[in-house]
């Protein structure tokens, strides 16, 4: 296999690619990654030989099925199957096939052990403590079960709630909270590597809420309040914003916690994201009013009525 200008212009749609040598080198197809979001300076580089690549900018890397799946959104198997129309030396997609068949299996398990995306003493199995911590937050058991929260009994993240990441119903990864209300500290522990993508992504048509934790999802959820998406903290980047795009977002709602930090955070966000939104609305919850703080379906109804758009 050898990668080609065509392929990279054409098919990937790279942009400023130029040949130096063993690699060709270009703008970073993830510039929205990068500080300024853009790439003014082509950093992203592949070897044409073997089609690992890596942008010296952002420090995002891999391989060829990869970058293809990234770039063009598409699932591993249609990715292999989009390189295979170029070149001769196959990807092997009954082997590849197979890798992800035997990953979804293990995904399906009571307990998975371990994956590289899940932490090793994962279950679905939840302690009484924890069940009690999320009813007393008026979490229904049928909402931890469809968003497969866990729990981890041992190493890194023992005694902590697991929340799975899923993106398009892909496993993208987790985050760990401690189980408990007055947590002196921080509450959230994500693994090394992790990139923050949005909890609760899917295909949306309009309208999405903006939260800060995997809890306010859940319990808005809980609620009947099904689009609402958590940015794993108060603020948000470039690579989110390009996610809530491609999943189809046209209205944003920014729904942060009800304290100082959290409206400072609001305008903040809202400055970022109305440039890409047709509609940018917010919802001032009242002080000292968390979205999972919230305890019934007449009290959400109310709030809503007093968004305010912009």
């Amino acid at each position: 296999m050898r990668i080609t200008r065509e392929f990279l212009e054409n098919v990937l749609k790279l942009k400023n690619v130029r040949d130096c040598g063993d690699n060709f080198m270009a703008s970073c197809p993830f510039e929205f990654l990068h500080t300024d979001g853009k790439d003014s300076n082509p950093s992203f580089g592949i070897h044409k030989e073997s089609g690992l690549w890596h942008c010296f900018a952002c420090g995002e890397k891999g391989g060829l099925t990869n970058l293809v799946s990234r770039v063009l959104d598409k699932p591993p198997l249609v990715a292999a199957e989009i390189i295979n129309g170029y070149f001769s030396q196959k990807v092997d997609i009954e082997k590849l096939a197979r890798k992800i068949k035997s990953f979804e299996e293990a995904l399906n398990t009571e307990n998975i052990k371990t994956t590289n995306l899940l932490p090793q003493g994962y279950t679905k199995n939840l302690p009484k403590n924890v069940i009690n911590f999320f009813q007393n937050r008026g979490i229904s058991k049928g909402v931890l079960e469809e968003f497969e929260v866990g729990f981890c009994s041992e190493g890194v993240y023992k005694d902590m709630i697991i929340f799975p990441v899923f993106v398009n119903n892909f496993l993208t990864g987790f985050v760990a909270r401690v189980v408990g209300e007055n947590v002196v500290g921080k509450k959230y522990l994500l693994p090394k590597g992790f990139r923050k993508a949005l909890y609760n992504l899917s295909p949306i048509e309009g309208c999405v809420y903006l939260v800060e934790g995997p809890l306010d999802v859940l319990k808005l959820y809980t609620l009947g309040l099904r689009n609402a998406c958590a940015l794993f903290g108060s603020s948000i980047d470039y690579f989110q914003v390009r996610l809530l795009i491609k999943h189809g977002v046209r209205e944003v709602v920014v729904m942060l916690d009800g304290d100082v930090v959290g409206r400072n955070a609001t305008k903040k966000v809202v400055e970022l994201i109305k440039p890409f939104f047709s509609k940018v609305s917010i919802l001032n919850l009242p002080d000292g009013l968390d979205p999972c703080d919230i305890s019934e379906r007449t009290v959400l109804r109310m709030l809503l009525r007093s968004v305010m758009d912009l």
